[in-house]
């Protein structure tokens, strides 16, 4: 499948006019067909499209975007390709530490941006709290861009609402705890009212037995 849409692709190039970009394509690999389109800056076509038969499964476009049609782009997740696993350290504590912003593109680095408004991460604040979130340049030349990996915060948050649910979980016991022994309290010392009030209604019923035993005994 992959194959039949890469060679699609050979189909799309032709988006650029010579004299906009040119691309380069080989055939040697087995399972796919290596693509390289460059295109001028400033233009605003798509480089590239991607067809299943006639349908549109996706294209790159001018700014660098990716777009997929009534689909998603997965990552290889599969369970056989893993080992080692171990759960995320202090999830909650990362997420508390990264910082969303909203953020206008610079026309001057990405002028097919057109400096438009969106909202994300700064690359160099995510590497400080979780270097694994973020792609540094594979050159090594760290003048070149950063990239986040937006796909992999998802588990990160899951396991940040996991912590913070534990953490309700244990302060919710602790409250019931207390609540229970204020209760238990006010009921020992209602009760301990009871009993006083009880024993001052018995001393006052002897007061006025006594009373009214001194009274018969003045009549006589």
């Amino acid at each position: 499948m992959l194959r039949r849409l890469m060679m699609a692709a050979l189909v799309a190039v032709p988006l650029l006019k010579p004299s906009e970009a040119q691309s380069s394509l080989s055939n040697s690999a087995t399972d796919y067909v290596p693509l390289t389109v460059t295109g001028m800056a400033g233009t605003t076509v798509d480089l590239f499209r991607v067809y299943d038969d006639t349908s549109l499964v996706m294209y790159l476009d001018s700014s660098g975007q990716t777009f997929v049609s009534g689909g998603s782009v997965g990552t290889a997740s599969d369970r056989r390709l893993k080992h080692n696993f171990k759960g995320i350290d202090d999830p909650l504590d990362k997420v508390l530490r990264m910082r969303g912003v909203e953020y206008n593109f610079n026309e001057t680095l990405m002028p097919n941006s057109g400096g438009a408004r969106d909202i994300g991460f700064i690359a160099q604040e995510v590497l400080e709290v979780e270097p694994m979130l973020v792609q540094k340049p594979s050159s090594g030349d760290m003048s070149e861009y950063f990239h986040v990996e937006y796909a992999k915060v998802a588990p990160l948050l899951v396991e940040a609402l996991k912590e913070m649910h534990d953490r309700f979980n244990e302060q919710k016991v602790v409250l019931q705890a207390r609540v229970a022994a204020l209760a238990g309290h006010d009921a020992a010392e209602t009760a301990q009212q009871w009993a006083e009030i009880a024993e001052l209604r018995g001393m006052i019923e002897q007061l006025v037995a006594k009373r009214k035993r001194r009274r018969l005994r003045g009549n006589i």
